[in-house]
């Protein structure tokens, strides 16, 4: 199955990030497939010297509420097209660890499988990185006692099976429909978690899905340090 991997990597203006995300990627030696979503940066410019062999889709218009996960929706199909037995979904911020990829590939069979990842802030303020380091322990501490309210953009799955229906959340209804298994990893995001703007909209896309609850979007907006989150679901609800 290794060799009938594919990549998918969504991205919106991404350039202080792709350097490195894409170097992880190209390590994998996968076939790749890059969603470019509306990018006027130099992120296609990046794409291209940094993965050259990849497949790029340039999507010059949302469709769906959630444009990112349109994006990847577009990407899988392509993916599928292409021959993918099994596909990595990647976020274009994040450095991926090449061990646990494997790993993911040979539960796969059987699961959806989530590349739990640290926080780490590249270009955030010291506040920021505070942040980061108690939602890293954070994390830990769930995660040892099976425990996962958080949740990761890296993931792998058969390829049959990625199609992304909620057009408000990024895999929400794709773990639900099937077994999901988390595995830990050296796998690194890059943007700062302190992120207003980020916080407000994560309310509104859970606002938008049945299965968060006030109660559970509290709670974790409590526990993961994002306030705004549940501000957003407010406003949402209220709207």
């Amino acid at each position: 199955m290794e060799d009938k991997l594919f990549c998918v990597l969504a991205i919106h203006n991404e350039e202080k990030y792709l350097p490195y995300s894409l170097q992880s990627v190209s390590d994998l030696g996968c076939k790749v497939v890059v969603v470019l979503d509306r990018c006027s940066d130099s992120s296609e410019v990046i794409v291209e010297k940094c993965l050259p062999s990849a497949v790029v889709v340039c999507k010059q218009e949302p469709k769906w509420d959630y444009s990112i996960a349109e994006a990847k929706s577009v990407g899988c199909e392509i993916a599928r097209q292409n021959g993918a037995e099994a596909v990595l979904v990647s976020d274009a911020d994040v450095i991926l660890d090449a061990e646990a990829v494997k790993k993911a590939l040979s539960l796969v069979s059987s699961s959806f499988v989530v590349l739990a990842y640290n926080q780490y802030s590249l270009y955030g303020s010291a506040f920021s990185r505070v942040i980061d380091e108690l939602h890293n322990l954070f994390c830990v501490a769930t995660r040892k006692f099976g425990i996962h309210p958080v949740r990761a953009g890296v993931f792998v799955g058969l390829a049959k099976f990625m199609f992304f229906e909620d057009k408000d959340g990024e895999y929400d209804f794709l773990q639900q429909k099937h077994e999901t298994v988390w595995i830990k990893t050296d796998t690194i995001h890059l943007r700062p978690r302190w992120d207003i703007k980020s916080q407000f909209k994560r309310g509104i896309v859970r606002a938008r899905l049945p299965q968060y609850n006030l109660f559970k979007v509290a709670l974790t907006s409590f526990l993961l340090l994002q306030p705004l989150t549940i501000v957003g679901y407010l406003k949402e609800k209220l709207r």
